[in-house]
């Protein structure tokens, strides 16, 4: 009696055989395969000689042309039997993705190429698996990738010389990334290189390609860190095509997209269209962004080996994110030193009930001079020299100078009445601990009692707006194409335009000094003597806010020229050579880049801006200018909460520009209310450049079965 198998065994016989069979495939020769059975048709087309079976030379022959029929797509319009086949040219990837498995990339050698040949690092994340990951941009794709970091368990942030600290991660989410550790990636779109401006968005994509670390055959993108090369999605000439998208989330956030395609003429010409519109919504409150992005596609096949496609998309978003990481803490060492006020008239402070004069505690003798005073305030980091803007609920409500000044000129002081400020912590100037070389700021808030970070936005009075116009034009021509040799060229066009406006006031690197500092304001009286409503309220000190407009265009025009001569099919010693590929790569790159910066302030003309200043819509500069008056240029005033607790009961709230009343004067001759209009003026330091890059690189590229991997330049 034959033995009986448990259905354990039966699953390893299973596995054994499946393992000799491909150890079989893989040493075909060494060992004889029973040649696979063929239908009649297939028998009368390649038995030569007529014996009723496929000889040796002849399985040969149908296997060459089962594996070139492999890389091809047949038309829908040609019959069952006999169709004709077109060929994919080498420049584009072939379709052989299974669910979230893609064998194929470009981003190796810019030729359609196998994964498993490739001694780069390369991760391919296909279409199927960020519908199913609901991954909607490179942040969302490197929390599935391997050396790669996103905001998702990365914080891009930069703290420059003055101790300013400025992240990205809600100032530009597309760069705030990370690959092997040192830098954010370069992103293309079809191997070309893009802004990095518009995010990715599996819409109007196919995959994207992770290619880890530099990468000299893909000219142009060598970045040290990585680049995520976008497949470009195309229209498909043999099937009409409809899909409806929607999704939501818990925090309020939604999209809707809709993608069709449409065969205009079978196998030759189709055009494809796509859009959404999604909202992003956040925990922090009030925040959220609009996202709008529409693309078209063309694709022409007027010729067996000629393929021409041309794409254009829009994309457009705005609105404002919440701020990433918390404020810098100026709050907590005024707590600890007891909660001091200052008195600005009579120019003593206030502790527990004591007061501190000139000559220490129990004295009134005025403190007129700041190394006088204790290092629980000071004055350097309240943008002395520049007007004053408190900025409320109702927005801005009051202007004033920093300190008394002559009536006739708010810009000279001529008096000791100065607004106090308070320090971070003992040993700080200017945000930084000077004897702390290596250490450049100060703390951030580290306890909801001051901050509820999960609750308030303190960059609700951030905006920005991107728009992008892009567009291509490609055409694949294959001049020879067998089973040892394949020629053909590609030539691309590749336009970006686009607009970038961000106006930054909380969490970007500014003019002068940290941008953010949580402060409470400890000034009992205006400097008129009338009671200040602000006081103990806190607030956010922003010193001279910028507004960002940065128009560029982009042109890139690329020609490419590839062999192929594959030996891997012969059946005599030559197959050890293996597959070779030669390109030849032409690039020329020609950019235009502009940036014009505006800074809020003083707008129009008065008599106590001094002669020379640069005008801008008929008055002063609002900073920048060496010539331009300092009174003139703004220190912003947030204020975020009323006078209990000292902590954040709010997010901020913006302004109009217009005139307003501006308070400045000195005890002796009186304080004066002056109209003065406070708008945007343009910086004298605009940058202004254009400039061209012209590359022309070659490379040669070879792989054979040992999987010797060879590029030389």
């Amino acid at each position: 009696m034959s033995p009986i198998l448990s259905p354990r065994s039966v699953r390893r016989l299973f596995a054994l055989s499946l393992v000799s069979v491909l150890r079989l495939d893989l040493g075909t020769a060494h060992a004889q395969v029973a040649p696979a059975r063929v239908d009649a048709a297939t028998l009368a087309k390649y038995d030569a000689n007529r014996n009723g079976v496929l000889d040796a030379a002849e399985q040969a022959t149908l296997d060459a042309d089962l594996k070139r029929a492999a890389t091809t797509v047949k038309p829908a319009s040609a019959s069952a039997a006999g169709e004709e086949v077109v060929s994919l040219s080498p420049f584009e990837v072939v379709s052989d993705t299974k669910g979230y498995y893609a064998s194929n990339t470009m981003s190796g050698t810019r030729f359609n190429s196998k994964l498993e040949d490739l001694a780069s690092s390369v991760t391919v994340m296909t279409k199927e698996q960020m519908q199913d990951f609901g991954m909607l941009d490179i942040n969302d794709i490197f929390l599935y990738t391997a050396s790669a970091e996103g905001t998702g368990t990365y914080t891009d942030f930069t703290v420059d010389r003055n101790g300013s600290v400025s992240e990205n991660v809600s100032l530009n989410p597309n760069q705030a990334n990370r690959v092997r550790g040192i830098g954010s990636a370069n992103v293309s779109i079809g191997n070309f290189e893009t802004m990095g401006r518009t995010p990715i968005d599996p819409l109007a994509i196919d995959s994207v390609e992770i290619s880890r670390g530099p990468n000299a055959n893909v000219f142009g993108l060598g970045n040290p860190s990585g680049t995520a090369n976008m497949v470009q999605a195309s229209a498909n000439l043999s099937r009409d095509r409809s899909q409806l998208s929607l999704r939501g989330d818990a925090l309020g956030g939604f999209r809707s997209s809709l993608d069709l395609n449409r065969v205009l003429v079978r196998g030759v010409l189709a055009f494809r269209t796509s859009g959404s519109f999604q909202h992003d919504a956040y925990v922090r409150k009030p925040s959220g962004q609009n996202t709008v992005r529409y693309n078209g596609m063309v694709k022409y096949q007027p010729f067996k080996n000629t393929t021409i496609t041309a794409t254009y998309s829009y994309f457009r978003q705005n609105g404002n994110r919440p701020n990433y990481s918390p404020p810098r803490d100026s709050i907590s060492y005024w707590i600890a030193s007891g909660r001091p006020t200052w008195d600005p008239v009579n120019q003593v402070i206030h502790v527990n009930g004591t007061t501190i004069g000139n000559g220490g505690v129990g004295t009134t003798t005025p403190i007129t001079a700041d190394a006088n005073v204790p290092d629980y305030f000071n004055r350097s980091f309240t943008g002395s020299g520049r007007f004053y803007a408190y900025v409320g609920q109702g927005g801005l409500e009051y202007l004033t100078a920093p300190a008394s000044t002559a009536n006739t000129n708010p810009g000279t002081g001529s008096g000791t009445l100065r607004l106090m400020s308070v320090s971070a912590g003992s040993g700080i100037a200017a945000g930084r601990f000077t004897g702390q070389p290596l250490f450049t700021t100060t703390p951030t808030v580290t306890g909801k009692s001051i901050y509820d970070w999960s609750d308030v936005n303190l960059a609700a009075i951030n905006r920005y707006m991107d728009k992008s116009l892009t567009g291509s034009v490609q055409i694949d021509q294959i001049f020879i194409n067998t089973p040892r040799h394949t020629l053909a060229f590609q030539g691309g066009f590749l336009r970006e335009d686009s607009k970038r406006y961000t106006r930054v006031t909380i969490g970007e690197l500014n003019a002068n000094g940290q941008s953010g500092q949580l402060i409470i304001d400890p000034n009992e009286k205006n400097l008129d003597g009338t009671p200040n409503p602000y006081f103990l309220r806190p607030y956010l000190g922003i010193d001279q806010p910028f507004t960002l407009w940065a128009p560029r265009k982009w042109d890139a025009y690329r020609g490419q020229l590839g062999y192929k001569l594959d030996l891997t099919q012969e059946k005599n010693v030559l197959k050890w050579l293996g597959l070779h590929q030669l390109s030849g790569y032409d690039e020329y790159k020609y950019r235009v880049n502009r940036s014009y910066s505006y800074k809020d302030g003083v707008a129009d003309a008065h008599a106590w801006i001094p002669a020379g200043a640069p005008r801008v819509n008929q008055g002063a500069i609002a900073g920048g200018a060496p010539a331009a008056a300092g009174i003139t240029r703004g220190y912003w005033r947030y204020y975020l909460g009323d006078a209990n607790g000292n902590n954040v009961d709010y997010a901020p709230n913006d302004f109009k520009y217009g005139t307003y009343n501006f308070r400045y004067g000195n005890p002796t001759n009186g304080f004066v209310s002056e109209p003065t209009l406070i708008s945007q003026a343009q910086e004298a330091r605009n940058r202004n450049r254009r400039y061209f890059i012209l590359r022309r690189l070659h490379s040669l590229t070879g792989v054979v079965p040992v999987g010797l991997f060879l590029v030389v330049h």
